[in-house]
This record gives structure tokens, sequence and C-alpha cells, in this order.
């Protein structure tokens, strides 16, 4: 006796109703910023976008070119224009900006440091600023030189001061103190060059941001004399 086939039985299953995820290199960025950089994985970028980590491969090749579109997207945003009255209010502004960029986002001064090439927006952003640079008075170069001396200088103390207090499986806060006491010591055993030896072992306790402010001024008030022998050229010319 033949067993007897339903009709319902010879219908293929009905695929899944769905629509699929849908994703952009803007949304990985955001959410690669929003986890942090220090730690940040494809497969927790993924789960965060509700996706499977394989899907993000098709806007990136892997974990640097996660970064890249992070810091892309984080220095796309970055405000600093402002409306200044003078060059040096604007290098102020440039400054202060890139110093909120990485005090915002964890990291980011590291990752700027280990990538193999230079996010886009910030490439165009520094041709910008070097232009209205230019605007004020100074020549190219000096503006690329100034431009590139308060960048260099935010990155690596940001990295620096990361790598000393914060990053784990550093030298930490008691490991500092030990730095720290170390410097006061010498100084003890060397009263002719005590002064500076203990300038600096008080850097190491202020705050970042304090020291930071005072290399910046050293550095604008550098531009400044630049700026003024500039305009003595200009005025002799006329």
């Amino acid at each position: 006796m033949k067993k007897q086939i339903s009709a319902k039985s010879c219908v293929a299953p009905s695929p899944r109703i769905g629509r699929p995820a849908r994703i952009s290199l803007e949304e990985i960025a955001r959410v690669t910023l929003k986890i942090g950089l220090d730690d940040v994985t494809m497969i927790a970028v993924g789960q965060a976008l509700g996706v499977d980590h394989s899907s993000l491969y098709r806007y990136v090749k892997g974990r640097n070119e996660l970064l890249l579109a992070a810091a892309d997207l984080a220095i796309t945003e970055l405000d600093w224009r402002g409306n200044p009255a003078d060059w040096y209010e604007f290098a102020q502004n440039v400054a202060s900006s890139a110093w909120e960029l990485f005090n915002r986002h964890p990291g980011l001064a590291d990752a700027m440091r280990e990538l193999e090439v230079s996010p886009p927006s910030g490439i165009r952003a520094f041709g910008e600023m070097a232009n209205q640079f230019v605007e004020y008075g100074f020549s190219a170069e000096e503006a690329v030189v100034l431009i590139d001396s308060m960048m260099d200088m935010t990155v690596d103390y940001f990295t620096g001061w990361r790598r000393a207090y914060k990053k784990p499986g550093r030298i930490g806060e008691r490991g500092i103190e030990k730095v720290v006491q170390s410097w006061q010591a010498e100084a003890a055993r060397n009263p002719d060059t005590a002064r500076p030896i203990l300038i600096m072992s008080r850097m190491m306790t202020d705050h970042p941001k304090d020291w930071w402010d005072k290399k910046l001024l050293l550095i604008l008030d550098g531009a400044q004399a630049v700026f003024n022998r500039r305009q003595q050229i200009y005025e002799a010319a006329e």
C-alpha cells in the first residue's frame, strides 16, 4: 500500500521573512568610538550593531581600518574653526580642539601614532588650517611648522601621559611616585641642578592640562616672534 503524500508536505519551506540588517561605514566608525579605541574588536563592533562581525569586512579589512574610520569621523565632527579675532586666538582654538578630541576619545592619540596612513579628514583640516594662517600673514612653511608643532606636542603628551598613568600594565600611579622620588633624591644629591629637577618632578604630578598649557604658550610665543618679524619685513617692503 502506497503512502499518500499530502500536497502540503510537497511545498518547500518558505524562506525566513525579514529585512537584512543594513550598516554603513559611518555607523561602524561611530560604534567604534563609542566602544573605545583601546580594546575595540571587529566582534565587539558587530555585536553592538546586531550583525555578524564578518559583515564588517565589506567596509573595513581589519582593526587598523576600523581605527582609521573612527579617527576620520572624530576629526570630521571636530569644531576647530571658531570665530577668532586674530591668528593667536585661532591657534588657541586649533590646539584646544585637538586636546578635547583626544580627551573625549581615549586611545585616539595612540591610534594616530599607530596608523599607517593619516585620516583623510585630518589631512583636509591640516590644509585648511595652514591656509588660514597664511591669510593671517605667515608663510606656508611657517604655518605648517606651527600646526605640526602644536599637534605633535598634543599627541605626544596624550600618548605619554596615558602610557604612564592610565594604561593597564604600565607604570601606574604607584610607579610614577617612585619615578618622582628618584628625581627628588637626585635633586637632593645635586644642589646646583636641584631647581630644574624639582620643577620636572612637580610636572609629573600636576594635572596634565596645566603643563600642556605651558608648552602651548611657549610654542605660540615663538610663533608670535616669527609673526612680528614677518610683519616688519612686509612694512619695510612697502
